[in-house]
């Protein structure tokens, strides 16, 4: 289990989420959606995500509502 903490995201125009991802095997899966509040922090738990000491990269986009199976949005944030 994880808790991930974003801050200072603007705010999502309406029908649009924010989608996390994680990359495994060289291909992004989702690991939550979610919106940022009036002062762009978001906060997202993630209770299912199994070897997260593997993980080698995290991708933020901004996704249709109800996500996507894919990126296909513009990526807000990554890490190395």
């Amino acid at each position: 289990a994880a808790v991930v903490y974003m801050y200072r995201l603007p705010q999502q125009p309406s029908e649009k989420e924010y989608q996390l991802w994680v990359m495994r095997d060289g291909k992004p899966t989702s690991a939550g959606l979610f919106r940022v509040g009036n002062e762009g922090g978001a906060t997202l738990s993630l209770v299912s995500l199994p070897h997260i000491d593997s993980i080698p990269q995290f991708w933020v986009t901004i996704e249709p509502e109800g996500g996507e199976a894919l990126p296909t949005g513009m990526m807000y944030l990554t890490s190395p």
